[in-house]
C-alpha cells in the first residue's frame, strides 16, 4: 500500500494497549467497543450503499466487516467471565469517544467532497472509499500492535487473518479510488493527516479513560 505510514502514534498505542490487556474488564470492554465499530461500519456500509448498484465487492466488505465484529465479541470469553451481551455503555471502553471518532471521519470526508467536480451520484460511494480507507489504515496499525501485545503475553487468540483481511481491504480501496478519483494522490495525504489529528485525540481520551475508569470523556 503506497501512502503516508501512520507512525507518530505507534508509541502510545502500544503504552495504552499494554495497559488495557494487563486488567481483564478493561480489555473485555475493549474488545467489545472495537466489535462495535467493525458492526457500526458494516450496518454503515449497508445503509449507504444498498441500491441498484450493490456489487460483490460492497456486500463482500460488509460481511467481512460483521464477521470481524462477531470475532471480536466472542475473544470477550477468553479474557473475562463477565457477560457483555450487547454495546451498553457500562460495557464499553471509552465508548462514546471511539464513536464519535469513527463518525467524526466520515464527517471530515464529506466537508472535503463538498464543491468538487465529482460526480453527484458518485458521491456517497467514493465518500464510502475514502472514510474507509481511513478506518483500516489505522485499524491495521493498531491491529498490528495488538496483535503483537498478545503474542507477546500469551494469550490464546491472534489477529492475524484479520490483519490479512484488512491489507486486502486497503489494496481493494486503494484500487477503487485511483480509478474514481483523479485527485486521489494528493487528496489522501490531506485527509490523513487530518485523521492523525482525531486519532491523538482519542488516545488522549483512552489515556483519561484507563486513568479515571469511571468518568468517559469526549474528544472535541
Amino acid at each position: 500500500m503506497n501512502t503516508i505510514a501512520l507512525s507518530s502514534t505507534k508509541q502510545r498505542s502500544e503504552s495504552i494497549l499494554k495497559k488495557i490487556v494487563n486488567d481483564a474488564t478493561t480489555h473485555a470492554q475493549f474488545l467489545n467497543t472495537v466489535s462495535l465499530l467493525e458492526h457500526i461500519g458494516s450496518r454503515k456500509i449497508l445503509i449507504t450503499q444498498s441500491n441498484q448498484n450493490s456489487s460483490e465487492f460492497i456486500l463482500s466488505h460488509a460481511a467481512e466487516e460483521a464477521r470481524h465484529a462477531l470475532f471480536f465479541k466472542k475473544k470477550i470469553r477468553l479474557v473475562t467471565n463477565k457477560p457483555m451481551l450487547g454495546y451498553k455503555s457500562e460495557d464499553l471502553f471509552s465508548g462514546f469517544s471511539s464513536r464519535f471518532y469513527f463518525q467524526k471521519l466520515d464527517a471530515i470526508v464529506k466537508r472535503n467532497l463538498k464543491n468538487t467536480d465529482i460526480q453527484k451520484e458518485k458521491l456517497s460511494y467514493i465518500n464510502y472509499l475514502y472514510t474507509t480507507i481511513l478506518i483500516e489504515l489505522r485499524a491495521k496499525e493498531v491491529y498490528e500492535i495488538y496483535d503483537r501485545i498478545l503474542e507477546e503475553g500469551n494469550f490464546n487468540f491472534r489477529l492475524t487473518g484479520i490483519i490479512a483481511e484488512e491489507e486486502g481491504h486497503l489494496a481493494e480501496m486503494q484500487k477503487s479510488l485511483t480509478e474514481e478519483d483523479i485527485h486521489f494522490q494528493t487528496r489522501l495525504p490531506q485527509l490523513v493527516e487530518k485523521e492523525e489529528k482525531f486519532f491523538h485525540k482519542l488516545l488522549l481520551a483512552w489515556e483519561k479513560w484507563i486513568e479515571s475508569s469511571t468518568i468517559p470523556l469526549v474528544i472535541a
